[in-house]
């Protein structure tokens, strides 16, 4: 059973907690003068950060024994089992407990009546708190901590503790907290070129890949915002990032802390749009991520583990001189897969579209897959629905 399976593995990484003299010392320099549990593992997880990076060492026993907490420190690397152990010596220093726990990443239920530590794939901490529990990921400090990454929220791990191991669910999020808008405003001019002012708000799961988002590269900034519609934007740049990825110290006890960040840019785009004689041709929607499908007719079921929100925003303001000849009706796609709102409204030469997308959870039979192709075609015409202006008499 994992009572025993759990036994057996805190005897394989009980004495690599052990914690050394310089360790011990360097904890309480970095904690001096701290007060609240929350503050020391917030600065011990930003040491973690800054002095260690992951490595991935499974050989021999090595797949399931991690390597000291000493080891570690020396060296500066480790492997997920060896980075939470070394986590654990660091809260240990502190005077603060918590437990290892492996997790399989990949599945939210683990096989019933099969206790085997070979359906695992990850290892992390947690930290039992007054009113909840603090998960720990060690093996990627760059994420918030108080944060249970897409990995592990509604998962069930195995937490391997001195009395065996005990199986729990790490509780999950409420869906309606992953959220993903795009509101741009488009400044049109008559040669179909264009001035676009974006905005994009991110949270929850959807906040991840955002995670660090100043220090990357220019380019690798660009890719994120850009990469996923057809125009060719120029004078693309940043200019602002605003997130909540340190706040979880600063919340009371018991209150949810969900990652949120908002990006704000802004590019010039030549081919916004199409110029035929006195007309212009745009997208109803240019920057929605359009819905894939496979070619081929799928063997086994299509399942959705979770429900999925992308809003987008467009305004367009029109040149002057032009006015609406033809746009697309305000419709609604619903199938039992998900359904696609698109509210399109005029006001003082501007054209403002709203399309909401939303995919619902489940496990859909592998023979309705063609309706869902058909979905995910009629989604993608209705982001690339055309609008029409005509030059005014």
């Amino acid at each position: 059973d994992w009572h025993s399976a759990g036994m057996w593995l805190y005897g394989l990484q009980k004495d690599a907690c052990s914690v050394p003299d310089a360790l011990r010392a360097k904890v309480e320099q970095i904690t001096a003068g701290m007060s609240s549990d929350k503050q020391k593992i917030k600065a011990l997880y930003e040491y973690l950060r800054q002095n260690t990076r992951y490595v991935s060492i499974q050989l021999g026993i090595g797949g399931l024994s991690p390597f000291p907490a000493e080891m570690v420190m020396k060296s500066g690397f480790g492997d997920c089992k060896a980075l939470s152990v070394y986590m654990q010596a660091l809260l240990a220093a502190a005077g603060i407990h918590s437990e290892y726990l492996i997790v399989n990443t990949g599945r939210r239920n683990l096989m019933k009546d099969f206790y085997s530590v070979g359906q695992m794939d990850h290892a992390m901490l947690c930290v039992p708190m007054q009113k909840d529990t603090l998960w720990i990921e060690c093996t990627n400090p760059r994420l918030p901590l108080g944060y249970r990454h897409d990995n592990i929220a509604g998962h069930q791990v195995v937490l391997v503790t001195e009395d065996g191991g005990k199986m729990v669910r790490v509780r999950p999020y409420a869906d309606s907290l992953s959220r993903s808008v795009e509101s741009v405003e488009v400044t049109l001019n008559a040669d179909g070129s264009a001035h676009c002012e974006g905005s994009r708000y991110l949270s929850l799961d959807e906040a991840e890949a955002y995670v660090g988002f100043e220090a990357l590269s220019e380019k690798t900034k660009f890719n994120a915002i850009m990469g996923a519609n057809s125009l060719n934007p120029s004078g693309f740049r940043i200019v602002s990032v605003e997130d909540n990825f340190d706040s979880w110290v600063s919340m009371s006890d018991g209150e949810e802390y969900v990652p949120e960040t908002t990006i704000r840019y802004s590019f010039d785009a030549v081919n916004y749009a199409k110029v035929s004689g006195d007309r212009i041709f745009l997208n109803l929607n240019p920057f929605a991520k359009q819905v894939h499908s496979e070619r081929k007719a799928r063997v086994n079921d299509y399942v959705r583990s979770r429900e999925l929100s992308i809003k987008d925003v467009v305004t367009v303001v029109l040149p002057a001189g032009y006015e609406v000849e033809a746009i697309p009706a305000t419709a609604v796609i619903s199938t039992q897969f998900g359904t696609l709102e698109t509210e399109i409204s005029q006001e003082d030469g501007k054209i403002h579209v709203v399309q909401t997308l939303t995919m619902n959870p489940g496990r859909f039979a592998a023979e309705e897959y063609e309706v869902y192709r058909t979905f995910a075609k009629d989604v993608s015409k209705a982001y690339s629905a055309r609008i029409v202006l005509k030059k005014k008499d």
